[in-house]
């Protein structure tokens, strides 16, 4: 099913979101010692503050009648939750979100303040529930999945196209990797679209599955370490999604995602000149949470591309 994910997809799911999304300002880092030009994709400015409206006003779109009356539910550390509460709130539709016991209390408000029913449980437990798709008190409602779900890929893949709109030559592409859904989305439409550019997944030391499945060239799981990045970071890289990282008819060296880089937890020193791109961030006024900032945490590595776009969002 989730081969069903193209650049053909990405267009139509943006027009669906069109209206409901805002289309977030590409914006130039301006520091004096940079490795590289570096963009900053928005995303903070969306009405839930993340991307996960894009994918969920899509995915949500996608449900016929039955399944929307049914009522919706997903597993979320918090963005996921509010954007599918905030759907569901102006479409009339019941929503509940079961989130980690360890999700932060403002993103817990603003998900009451959609609408939505709060479960909490353990880490683990919201984790197994994004495997299985099953929450047996919630058995007959409509699961929407956080990332594995070609509905929400396709919805995240619009920011690809913007990016190329409005910087039709990047070198490079950095995106942050929780379960892989922005990656896919943003990757494919970009790799649709110029071929050339270089795809990299973030993700953080103390929870990279992605890593570790690179490494061993099959899915992974990792023992995730919990770190004050809540929202990005998994336990292991589900099945479908590995196979999403090569593009349809080419080698899977040469697919969707094809390096990954990662971001150091707190308490490990950091390197000055990264350190210097955060403070910078700050001082422009995008403000984001830990997982948003991850991709301009990236320890900086030999062969830096000069041409940076590097989306400013969590997975």
């Amino acid at each position: 099913m989730l081969n069903l994910l193209d650049l053909a997809s990405i267009e139509a799911a943006r027009k669906r979101i069109e209206g409901l999304v805002v289309r977030t300002p590409l914006v130039r880092l301006n520091v004096d010692d940079a490795p590289a030009e570096i963009y900053l994709k928005l995303e903070n400015l969306q009405r839930t503050g993340s991307f996960k409206v894009r994918g969920a006003g899509n995915a949500i779109a996608l449900l016929s009648p039955a399944q929307r009356s049914r009522g919706v539910f997903t597993c979320s550390a918090g963005n996921m939750a509010q954007a599918l509460a905030w759907h569901a709130k102006r479409l009339g539709i019941p929503c509940t979100a079961i989130v980690p016991d360890t999700a932060p209390a403002t993103k817990l408000a603003a998900i009451r303040r959609f609408g939505a029913t709060i479960v909490q449980l353990s880490w683990d437990e919201v984790w197994e529930i994004g495997i299985t798709r099953r929450y047996a008190p919630l058995e007959g409602w409509t699961f929407v999945h956080p990332f594995a779900d070609p509905g929400m890929m396709a919805g995240n893949g619009t920011i690809g196209l913007e990016i190329l709109e409005d910087l039709p030559d990047p070198d490079a592409v950095v995106i942050p990797f929780g379960g892989g859904g922005l990656s896919a989305g943003i990757a494919t439409a970009i790799k649709a679209k110029r071929p050339r550019t270089r795809i990299y997944a973030c993700e953080p030391e103390t929870a990279a599955p992605l890593a570790a499945s690179f490494a061993k060239a099959v899915p992974a799981g990792v023992k995730r370490i919990p770190s004050f990045v809540d929202g990005i970071g998994a336990s292991s890289v589900l099945p479908e999604m590995w196979n999403l990282r090569a593009e349809p008819g080419r080698r899977r060296r040469r697919g969707r995602i094809g390096r990954r880089r990662g971001a150091r937890r707190q308490g490990r020193k950091r390197p000055h000149r990264v350190r210097r791109l955060r403070r910078e961030h700050r001082h422009r006024g995008a403000r984001q949470d830990p997982p948003r900032r991850s991709s301009v945490r990236i320890r900086p590595t030999r062969g830096t591309p000069e041409n940076v776009r590097c989306p400013s969002w969590s997975d």
